[in-house]
């Protein structure tokens, strides 16, 4: 799968506020497990939820990380939360008030398999397409025994990446990256902004048509 590195535009900006974000969080994390009575609320919900996930081993623990973020966070659209139709939160952010849309729940796994240990090369955030409910979506991939596992806010339900037949990727996100999946193709055409203003008409790429398929940026 032919894909193109993005340097500039609204995705690649969010990402980096959210990666700053982290490395703020994960510090204060640290600091919770070293003294947990003086830890507010939101950290020690995350740290509560990462805890028991640090006891299962792998899928088990992917499961449960999804299942437990899932049923953390309420759906909430970001008009509604924040008063701004677009605003990627981070964990700590979504913990405080329980509430986010689909790429604060797919943050929110991300940060908490990092904190599990998992390596960050074996993580993506991905913005697809989803032609069921024919809007932008976000979702977390990660990857176990060579085979990339879907972690979606829809569903409890974990699938491979090939099986995830509704959804085409749009972008995958690396721990320092940000990648556009190109078809070769012309852009089509949009009947329907609202169901799109998600992510941005800016952000959408040549195609809607692919199929998943998960690379490091040299690939």
């Amino acid at each position: 799968m032919a894909t193109t590195g993005v340097t500039s535009g609204g995705l690649i900006r969010k990402w980096h506020d959210v990666r700053a974000g982290l490395a703020n969080e994960y510090r204060t994390l640290s600091e919770c497990r070293q003294n947990p009575t003086s830890c507010a609320a939101a950290p020690t919900r995350f740290l509560t939820l990462i805890e028991k996930a640090h006891n299962l081993v792998g899928r088990a623990r992917i499961i449960e990380v999804n299942r437990a973020v899932n049923l953390a966070i309420r759906p909430m659209t970001d008009l509604a939360q924040y008063g701004q139709v677009e605003l990627w939160a981070t964990p700590l952010m979504t913990f405080k008030s329980g509430a986010g849309d689909c790429e604060d729940y797919a943050i929110a796994k991300y940060a908490a398999l990092i904190q599990l240990g998992v390596p960050s090369d074996d993580l993506r955030l991905l913005v697809v397409y989803d032609h069921d409910a024919r809007e932008n979506h976000a979702v977390m991939a990660v990857r176990l025994e060579q085979r990339w596992l879907i972690l979606d806010n829809r569903t409890m339900d974990i699938k491979e990446d090939a099986k995830a037949a509704t959804m085409s990727p749009l972008f995958i996100l690396g721990d320092q990256w940000v990648r556009r999946v190109d078809a070769g193709q012309k852009p089509q055409p949009v009947k329907d902004q609202g169901q799109v203003s998600r992510f941005g008409m800016s952000d959408l790429p040549e195609s809607l048509s692919i199929r998943f398929g998960l690379m490091s940026p040299g690939v």
